[in-house]
């Protein structure tokens, strides 16, 4: 049996450019899934005549690269890790406490002291509820620490009524989110292309032993399914306007 010829040194992959066509495309995939998961028909690949398809991909594929700071020879780069959770500054601030915030029957039973409620004059965020499934919208108000207020104690800001301050946290929600979730996914994306691409330069240079080393499969459902509150509007039948994500 022929042994097998000696590796050669990996070529150079640090661009766009670089790339084979089959090399171009190999992570259509990918892309399709992040269209579909971040509801944004606009970045289905769509090839011939008026298609999209070699636009979304350079796109992507600079992304990848990062203007020339990622090439094979950096070797694949760490997973993103788990999705991170929502952060406080998705909750908008509507108003204040117009009273001392009184401790519920239930709270008073698990022994909370009044002291750890909400204050006169405290600030009052609000934020969307939205949930896996959920066919409408549900509203949360809560004080610095998190803890539950009820609507009946909160003054509004100048200029603010109930209506207009979801209005105003809804718009806020919207664009952390949309944020966070494809910054998220487009992380986990990349991580991927460039674990593909690596893996395949490796194995045409005849790298095997490195090549299986870097991971071959990846799960496309783990990326997060972006929600918002103008998608759950527009399953209402209500005009919300859903913001458009790009890579």
């Amino acid at each position: 049996m022929a042994p097998h010829p000696e590796p050669a040194a990996p070529r150079d992959v640090s661009s766009f450019e670089n790339l084979t066509d089959a090399e171009n495309s190999m992570c259509d995939d990918i892309l399709n899934a992040l269209a579909l998961k971040m509801h944004t028909p606009s970045l289905l690949l769509r090839e011939g005549v008026g298609g999209n398809a070699k636009v979304l991909r350079k796109a992507f594929w600079d992304r990848v690269f990062v203007a020339g700071k990622w090439d094979v020879s950096f070797g694949l780069t760490t997973d993103p890790g788990s999705f991170p959770v929502r952060s406080r500054d998705q909750a908008t601030w509507v108003g204040s406490l117009n009273q001392d915030h009184p401790v519920s029957a239930t709270k008073r039973r698990n022994g909370v002291a009044p002291s750890l409620m909400g204050r006169h004059r405290a600030p009052v965020y609000l934020k969307p509820s939205i949930k896996a499934g959920q066919t409408t919208l549900g509203w949360v108000y809560t004080d610095s620490k998190q803890e539950y207020i009820s609507v009946q104690y909160v003054t509004f800001l100048p200029g603010l009524n109930e209506e207009r301050a979801q209005r105003r946290a809804k718009q806020n929600f919207d664009l952390i989110e949309v944020e966070r979730v494809g910054h998220w996914n487009l992380k986990k994306a990349i991580y991927w292309a460039r674990g593909r691409l690596l893996r395949k330069v490796l194995i045409d240079s005849g790298c095997y032993e490195e090549a299986n080393q870097v991971p071959a499969d990846f799960d496309l459902s783990t990326l997060v399914e972006l929600r918002t509150c103008a998608m759950v509007e527009q399953r209402e039948g209500q005009p919300g306007v859903v913001i458009d994500w790009k890579y």
